[in-house]
Parts: structure tokens; C-alpha cells; sequence
């Protein structure tokens, strides 16, 4: 009923509702939405079957996309169907007192009808987005917290290793502060390599510390073999410039050599034949001098020359560095992230102070001149060895 009357709407009227309203639909998109106009099923469906439902109270309108061609048929019924069971693609309901309102209007009602389906996409859109955030935040919580669950076991290896190894711990240490202290004697011999290089080692050396502290023990030694090696090829460079005038060709080469180690690294021989590093730096003198110390003074040296067992110690350390070719055992892939060790923290511990005495070793035996400083200065001011090797250095150097 509008103002007291029943609504009578002819069949022909709502047919030519229909029609305008596709025809208005379609065309404003194509002007306004030419790039998203498939992304409106009423644009995308068409042509369509139309079957408009018309009774006293309502007019139920269902469209069937891809069909042959444009079919719209009007049907009175008693009572339209039920929304639920109808099958067909796209439906619109009104009652018959809006539909008499809006039946010259078709053209406002299509446009209306875009806008309305634009702003529902982009809620839906941004709301997906929403949950997609979500969804990724708590996948992003929950990879972290599965690892730091992971990690803890670093944490227990810490505590095992800080009760059971105190005293280790406090020596390695001890021997990060003293090397913080060589800067003065580096620069007082001409050691400027090994003073550009110091900083980077200590930290080297402190993380190599932390890292088996931790029981990581493999990137712990690593991290050793780069000190060694680091050491080694800076000391060969030191000791090549104090050999040569600074006013001569040769100088100014192996200068420049040295600059570009140090700006790129690149592979140098370091073991093998005469012209490797270590053959370079431990020559036959230096190599007889360092065995016989400390065959005189260690316990545990055994090999026939000092060259030889560096380069078996560097051999050593590069498994860790290296893919050893092992296929690692069910029970090592079932391992946590660290695991206290006992026997492969001493392994470490006594390499850490091995490669400390050798690299001090070289550098007294290539810069005799720092044991003149031995007297003068604090112990720890400059690289040194215990009080017998240090005394047992000066008889072999003959110097007094």
C-alpha cells in the first residue's frame, strides 16, 4: 500500500526496469572502471537470464550469467521463492513499495548498487588484509619463540661450563686483557700490521670464548684458526718491511701488498713449500730456535720442528672451517643447538693457548727488540711466554 492504495506495478514497467538498469550498470562501468570492470560479476556474467518473481507484497529479481543472450521474463506469483533456494547467480529483492519509488530510477539504482559493491570489496579486501597480518604476526611470534626455546639449551651450557670450567674461563680471559695492552710494543717495533689488526682479533678471540662457553664448540675453533692465521700473515708482513730500506722499490711493494691484505684478504699460500707463508716466516733459524724452546720447556711437544707442528695445528683447526665430507650420525642430527662437552671444551681450551704461544713465539723470535722491554715494562705490556721460556728465549737469542 503507498498513502492508502495497493501498488500496482505493470509487468512491461519492471521488464524496462531491468533493462535499463543493466544497461546503466554496464555503462558506467566502462566510463568510470574501465581496468576493474570484470571484477563486477554483473559486468563479467553477462548476457544474462532474468527472471523477475512479482507479487503483491515484493519482486524477487534472479540473474543466470552466460546465458545465450539477454532474456528478461516477468512472472506473478503469489508469494516470490525463498532466497535460500534459489540457485542462480546474482538476486535482488524489493518490496513493491520501494520498487515503485525507484522504477524511474534505474540508472540512479545501478550506479548506487557499484559504489555500494566497490565499498564492500574493499572492506572485505581490507579486513583479509587484517587477518592476513595477524595470521602473519602470530606465525612470526611463534617461529621466534620456537627458536629462543631452541637456543635455551645454549643458556644450560652456560651454566654447566661457568661451574665446571671456572678457572679456565678466567685464563682465556686474562689473556683477551693482556693482548689489549700490546698496542704500545707493536708500535715502539715497528709491528704495524699487527697493531692495525689487534682490535679485530681480540674480538675474534672473545667471541671464539663466548662461542664455547656456550658449547658451540666447531665455530668456536673457527674463529681460533683465524686468529692463527691472521697473526701469522701479519707478522710475515711486519717482518718483510723491517728488512727493507723504506727509500727502496721493494719496500714500497710489499707495502702496498700489505695495504691490499689488509683493505681485501686474499689467499696467500700459508703452508705447503718454500715459498708458502710459514716457510717464509719460520725460516730454518727461527724453526730450530722455537723447537728447541720448547722441547726444553713443555712437556707435551714432540714434534722434530716447530714449522711442522704449526702447520699440523693450523691443519687441525681447518676441519672446522671446512666440509669434512662426514655424513653426521642419526644421533647428532637428534642433538640440541648446544650441548656441554667436557672433553671438546679442553680440546678448545688448550688450542686458545697453544696458538697464543706460538704467535707470541714468532713475534719475540722476528722482534728480538721487545725482549729488551722485558725489563722495563710490565710483563703483560708486550707478547711473552712463561718466566722459563722467557728466560730459556733469551739464552737461545743470546741475549743478555
Amino acid at each position: 500500500m503507498v498513502d492508502g492504495k495497493r501498488i500496482q506495478l505493470k509487468n512491461e514497467d519492471i521488464k524496462k526496469f531491468i533493462q535499463a538498469y543493466i544497461l546503466e550498470y554496464r555503462t558506467f562501468l566502462e566510463e568510470n572502471y574501465p581496468q576493474s570492470k570484470n571484477d563486477f560479476p554483473l559486468y563479467a556474467g553477462y548476457p544474462f537470464d532474468v527472471k523477475a518473481y512479482v507479487s503483491e507484497k515484493s519482486t524477487l529479481i534472479v540473474y543466470k550469467y552466460n546465458a545465450p543472450s539477454l532474456r528478461i521474463e516477468v512472472v506473478e506469483v503469489n508469494s516470490v521463492p525463498d532466497r535460500k533456494t534459489v540457485q542462480e547467480n546474482a538476486i535482488q529483492g524489493y518490496s513493491s513499495a520501494y520498487l515503485s519509488r525507484i522504477i524511474n530510477k534505474p540508472q540512479d539504482v545501478a550506479r548506487k548498487d557499484i559504489l555500494a559493491y566497490e565499498a564492500h570489496e574493499k572492506e572485505y579486501e581490507e579486513q583479509q588484509e587484517y587477518y592476513e597480518q595477524l595470521d602473519a604476526e602470530a606465525e612470526v611470534d611463534a617461529t621466534i619463540n620456537h627458536y629462543l626455546n631452541y637456543l635455551e639449551s645454549a643458556y644450560n651450557v652456560k651454566k654447566k661450563t661457568s661451574e665446571e670450567k671456572r678457572n679456565e674461563i678466567y685464563s682465556a680471559i686474562k689473556l683477551v686483557y693482556e693482548r689489549m695492552d700490546y698496542y704500545d710494543a707493536y708500535l715502539r717495533t715497528g709491528c704495524d700490521t699487527l697493531f692495525l689488526v689487534m682490535f679485530e682479533l681480540n674480538a675474534d678471540i672473545e667471541s671464539s670464548i663466548f662461542l664455547s662457553i656456550h658449547g658451540k664448540y666447531r665455530p668456536a675453533n673457527a674463529l681460533l684458526r683465524r686468529w692463527l692465521e691472521t697473526t701469522i700473515h701479519s707478522l710475515y708482513f711486519d717482518f718483510e718491511l723491517k728488512r727493507y730500506n723504506k727509500n727502496t722499490k721493494t719496500y714500497e711493494s710489499t707495502l702496498k701488498k700489505r695495504n691490499n691484505w689488509l683493505k681485501k684478504p686474499r689467499h696467500i699460500r700459508f703452508t705447503g713449500d718454500d715459498f708458502s707463508i710459514l716457510a717464509i716466516l719460520i725460516d730454518p733459524d727461527t724453526d730450530y730456535i722455537a723447537t728447541q724452546l720448547l722441547k726444553e720447556t713443555t712437556s707435551y711437544f714432540s714434534e722434530q720442528s716447530f714449522r711442522r707442528y704449526v702447520e699440523n695445528l693450523y691443519r687441525n683447526l681447518s676441519k672446522y672451517v671446512h666440509y669434512g665430507g662426514m655424513i653426521p650420525s642419526e644421533d647428532e642430527l637428534l642433538l640440541e643447538f648446544a650441548e656441554y662437552n667436557e672433553k671438546l671444551f679442553r680440546e678448545w681450551y688448550v688450542k686458545l693457548n697453544r696458538i697464543n704461544e706460538i704467535c707470541n713465539i714468532l713475534t719475540l723470535l722476528k722482534f728480538p727488540e721487545m725482549l729488551t722491554l722485558y725489563e722495563e715494562y710490565k710483563e703483560e705490556r708486550f707478547p711473552t711466554l712463561k718466566e722459563k721460556q722467557m728466560r730459556k728465549l733469551k739464552e737461545l737469542l743470546k741475549i743478555k
